[in-house]
């Protein structure tokens, strides 16, 4: 880890965000438990700005809903107490809800936001993928700007109306630039990152990608918005 650190000050690159602990649902909790505190730790030396909590799914086959959400919320508090005596900083990302029982039972930015409150070393990961469709998503902005603590944009791929995977913010299904304005206009001013993965890329070049990452967001926002 401390190799990484020095590779990355030698680059003048930061850690925006660091993925992922949480999974408090998972029956194997000593070994989530373990890899939880290595990613803490994680964190802390390489000075990220925030460390991504995806809150764990309800299984397969489901168990109840109110059981999930208490395992999330008891286990939370473990992980926001440890954090907070590591300077690590919390960001937990509500899932898209067709991902409740695999992923995340935390579905909405309110939920989300619920969970969060009264942890001083948490806030709140706001993921297009997962969250274009919340209705609450920019009044959260707005009515608490310094929760929101990281914006990941992508557009997304859609089949029958269901998500199948993130694309390029020039391509895709969704209308990027409207809710990127919707994102600005609620008053956020913060990190955005650009998370696509390689399965979503197939016999693409990461770099022309990333390269082109501004000339994408200038394409999908008004002339006037300049971010």
């Amino acid at each position: 880890m401390a190799a990484l650190r020095r590779c990355l000050a030698d680059h003048g690159l930061g850690v925006s965000s660091l993925n992922s602990v949480g999974y408090f649902t998972h029956p194997d909790r000593v070994s989530v438990d373990r890899g939880n505190l290595m990613l803490i730790e994680a964190a802390a030396e390489l000075d990220a700005d925030v460390l991504c909590v995806i809150c764990g799914g309800l299984g397969v086959p489901p168990m109840p809903l109110e059981q999930g959400h208490a395992l999330v919320r008891d286990g939370f508090d473990a992980l926001a107490r440890r954090a907070e005596q590591e300077g690590v900083r919390l960001g937990v990302e509500p899932i898209h809800p067709m991902d409740i029982g695999t992923k995340g039972c935390v579905n909405s930015v309110a939920q989300a936001r619920a969970l969060i409150d009264g942890y001083p070393s948490a806030g709140l990961i706001l993921d297009f993928y997962h969250s274009w469709w919340d209705p609450d998503m920019t009044a959260i902005i707005r009515d608490f700007p310094d929760d929101v603590v990281l914006v990941q944009l992508c557009n997304i791929r859609m089949d029958t109306g269901v998500p199948v995977g993130r694309e390029t913010l020039a391509a895709g299904d969704i209308d990027v630039g409207a809710h990127l304005h919707a994102v600005l206009e609620a008053g956020y001013r913060g990190i955005f990152e650009l998370e696509i993965f390689a399965k979503d890329i197939p016999g693409r070049d990461p770099l022309k990608i990333v390269a082109g990452f501004p000339a994408d967001i200038s394409a999908t926002m008004p002339a006037e918005k300049d971010i």
